[in-house]
């Protein structure tokens, strides 16, 4: 069943989502694209424009706003020149921590332990805030307990896919490295790939390469979020010191990201022409589900789910005790980013 997960009442009234709020009643009430100019009564001459680094981390459904934003020249109509990059597993968040880059699109998995561990990273929106990853494995493993002895395959350790391992297991009373073993492979094509050669037995998976494992006559296993995944799954995140020192930079491009989301919900082919210049290997027929997919998804107005950070922090503290003491139901919420600071709160 397809589904979302809702703000509850604390949520819809965190600085965060009230500044998010403001933005898109300031985007959806004029036209659906505003130059930076305009909206900030700043003009950007030719070669002024800030140059940032955004890490996406998969060919996947919630890498699409910033490649749409890209593509359509969001980013530059907001006054920022952007150099988008690939990276998976830990690499964009270590980036990020270097100052190589200035934003990431990745797993809310791989950046909130890095925080926890007194890393400056901080979530500033929500990419996808409920899990799309599913489990396939060879056509003979039709059940959860066939995969004792067996191979899982993974994109890489601390990726969304190895969270999603370390939760499905226990749950099928199933031992990580005592009855499953755990392969990191780089990427979820990789996964796929090593699943068609029989080099391993079973392999989590994301849209749209769930629909082509489904063509290939793969069984699936599970969805994550049926077993009861309740979590972040991607966001974008930065440095809060880059935050605090670049809020004009760091507001530009939550209204460019603002917008690409906008544009994803609003224009079907446009958004199908973005997605099929990533998504080469794909089909257009699997292209077109994935996005019908994503529509339930990819959240209009993208700010976190506190609860889907908890349930991350939650099993962080199962063998690190610094995530009990860090959590986001107390005096403060030290993961997001109070959006105010960087001027979104007051700017119409």
């Amino acid at each position: 069943m397809m589904y979302m997960l809702q703000p509850n009442e604390r949520e819809l009234k965190s600085p965060l989502v009230v500044a998010i709020k403001k933005i898109y009643l300031s985007l959806i009430v004029p036209l659906l694209l505003l130059s930076a100019s305009s909206r900030s009564g700043i003009a950007w001459s030719a070669g002024s424009a800030p140059e940032i680094r955004v890490v996406y981390s998969s060919f996947s459904g919630s890498s699409v706003p910033v490649w749409i934003a890209q593509e359509r020249r969001l980013f530059t109509r907001h006054g920022l020149e952007a150099d988008l990059v690939f990276a998976t597993g830990r690499r964009p968040t270590q980036a990020l921590v270097a100052g190589e880059v200035q934003f990431i699109s990745t797993a809310a998995s791989a950046s909130i332990p890095a925080a926890v561990a007194g890393a400056d990273v901080v979530i500033l929106a929500g990419s996808s805030n409920v899990s799309p990853l599913e489990i396939f494995s060879k056509p003979d493993i039709k059940r959860p307990e066939q995969l004792r002895g067996k191979r899982l395959g993974i994109t890489t350790f601390g990726s969304s896919t190895d969270a999603a391992a370390r939760f499905a297991l226990p749950k099928w009373g199933l031992k990580l490295g005592t009855d499953v073993v755990l392969l990191q492979l780089g990427g979820v094509p990789e996964v796929l790939a090593a699943l068609g050669s029989g080099a391993i037995d079973a392999g989590i998976l994301s849209d749209p390469t769930t629909i082509a494992a489904r063509k290939a006559g793969f069984h699936r296993l599970a969805s994550l979020r049926e077993l009861g995944l309740n979590v972040q799954h991607a966001a974008i995140s930065a440095r809060r010191s880059y935050v605090r020192a670049n809020p004009d930079v760091s507001e530009r491009f939550l209204r460019a990201y603002s917008e690409a989301i906008l544009y994803f919900h609003a224009d079907r082919e446009g958004t199908l022409q973005v997605m099929s210049k990533y998504l080469r290997r794909m089909d257009r027929e699997s292209i077109v589900e994935s996005y019908e997919n994503h529509l339930t998804i990819i959240p209009r107005e993208p700010y976190p789910t506190l609860e889907g950070i908890q349930f991350i922090l939650d099993e962080l503290a199962k063998d690190d005790p610094r995530a009990k003491r860090r959590g986001i139901h107390g005096t403060g919420n030290e993961f997001t980013h109070d959006a105010n600071q960087v001027g979104l709160g007051d700017r119409g």
